[in-house]
């Protein structure tokens, strides 16, 4: 397929990537779509930082074809190798964190932290990516198409999981969280592990990291107010749990910046 420059809806470009938006009414559920080249890892491996979202990952091969993968939603870091070859073209469908189980119809925690043939999650969806690929006269056809592709398979949600996450994010008591809804907590405990493939905990912490790692980035605020910030309970948790979520300390991390990605769209 050529690669054009024509698209349209672009939340935002740099030397290495491009950001799209999906049609207004996938936006709950995709956050974006990505177009980005190898050569974007300054680094033999890039460690992802996780977003308790799914992503499919679309590699072009050398026959022209697509390999389509699926990860699931991410609760511990991703390791990445960079890719042969300066010009390879990768896309991504990042989904937003319940969003895939909107799309596919499928539980998520059986994908959590894995990856594997989007095929085998979704065969449907595997085979109409492919043949929107192989028709598809440049990027912008081609992305126009993802968006028909994902609207026909839109089931909407209700609100549950999107309260369920503004609630935590502002960090909230879980416990109170969860009794805000209508729900029992054992149903609303199904409805989270269905949805996002994990727990509240978890969903909550990984918010909190992701923020920290969004006000690591500017290097002028202190650990102690940043865990503040974020709703940790002082310094000591902060640490704790950004080392067991990211395999470093907050200042291990400040220091090797490149060698990391959060996805800054989603939270």
């Amino acid at each position: 397929m050529k690669l054009k420059q024509d698209i349209q809806a672009c939340l935002w470009k740099t030397d290495t990537h491009t950001y799209l938006l999906p049609h207004p009414l996938l936006r709950p559920y995709i956050a974006h779509y990505t177009i980005c080249h190898s050569h974007y890892m300054k680094t033999e491996q890039l460690h992802l930082v996780p977003d308790i979202s799914g992503c499919i990952v679309m590699n072009m091969q050398a026959d022209e074809g697509l390999d389509l993968k699926y990860w699931g939603p991410t609760t511990r870091m991703v390791t990445v190798q960079r890719e042969k070859g300066e010009d390879q073209v990768q896309y991504f469908v990042e989904f937003r964190p319940s969003g895939s189980h909107a799309l596919f119809s499928t539980a998520q925690y059986p994908y959590r932290d894995i990856r594997i043939e989007l095929k085998q999650v979704n065969p449907r969806c595997h085979a109409l990516i492919t043949e929107a690929y192989g028709k598809a006269e440049g990027e912008a056809a081609f992305f126009q198409q993802l968006d028909t592709i994902f609207l026909s398979m839109m089931s909407k949600e209700d609100d549950a999981m999107k309260s369920l996450m503004q609630g935590l994010s502002s960090n909230e008591r879980i416990a109170d969280v969860m009794d805000s809804f209508g729900y029992s907590r054992r149903h609303l405990q199904r409805l989270v592990q269905q949805r996002l493939g994990c727990s509240m905990k978890t969903i909550q912490k990984i918010q909190r990291i992701n923020q920290a790692v969004n006000l690591l980035k500017q290097q002028s605020l202190s650990l102690t107010a940043i865990a503040q910030q974020c709703g940790f309970y002082d310094q000591a948790h902060f640490i704790h749990d950004f080392r067991e979520i990211c395999n470093v300390t907050p200042q291990q991390y400040q220091k090797q910046l490149q060698d990391y990605y959060n996805e800054g769209f989603k939270f």
